[in-house]
């Protein structure tokens, strides 16, 4: 198993490193205002409209507060979608969804793409437990190689996602 899992890994990095990686470095310092095509002399003023725009892009998507509309297939459930959807709602307040998708909405601007996972943390609402929207980095998520365009992504046989976790939150969990 551990063979299998360092060849998915290994061949996960190689396509990362070929395909994607290379390129978001420079758009990165692009955002940033850190690339101009002649680095020889410095230039007389500088402007960054491309940071400016996307923080305006990712303000918008965030200020109008996307929710799900819950609809019932059956009659008698319209009370129960609702709650449903009151409870979703006060979900995203309380875990700050806008702040995921203000988050995910940059990095698509920037990379092209972003990751969004729900996980569930069995210590989350003070040890009741709950699922936790977290916006990922697309630099840190890696994709089966056969997967080359988004509608493609539930035919991948695997996502690595590489993170840091903090040495007490593993001593919680485990």
């Amino acid at each position: 198993l551990l063979k299998f899992l360092d060849k998915l890994d290994e061949e996960s990095r190689i396509a990362k490193d070929t395909l994607a990686a290379s390129s978001w470095e420079q758009w990165v310092q692009i955002e940033r205002g850190q690339d101009w095509p002649d680095k020889s002399k410095a230039p007389m003023w500088k402007a960054n409209p491309i940071k400016t725009v996307i923080a305006r892009k990712a303000a918008l998507v965030t200020e109008t507060k996307p929710s799900l509309r819950i609809l019932p297939r059956r009659n008698g459930l319209d009370a129960t979608a609702m709650i449903l959807e009151r409870s979703i709602g006060a979900g995203w307040d309380e875990y700050d969804m806008e702040q995921v998708i203000e988050f995910n909405a940059h990095t698509m601007e920037v990379f092209g793409c972003a990751f969004c996972k729900l996980p569930y943390d069995r210590f989350a609402d003070f040890g009741a437990g709950d699922v936790l929207p977290k916006a990922i980095d697309p630099r840190n998520v890696r994709i089966d190689p056969a997967v080359t365009q988004a509608h493609e992504f539930s035919r991948g046989q695997y996502v690595i996602t590489d993170s840091i976790e903090p040495l007490w939150g593993l001593w919680q969990r485990y």
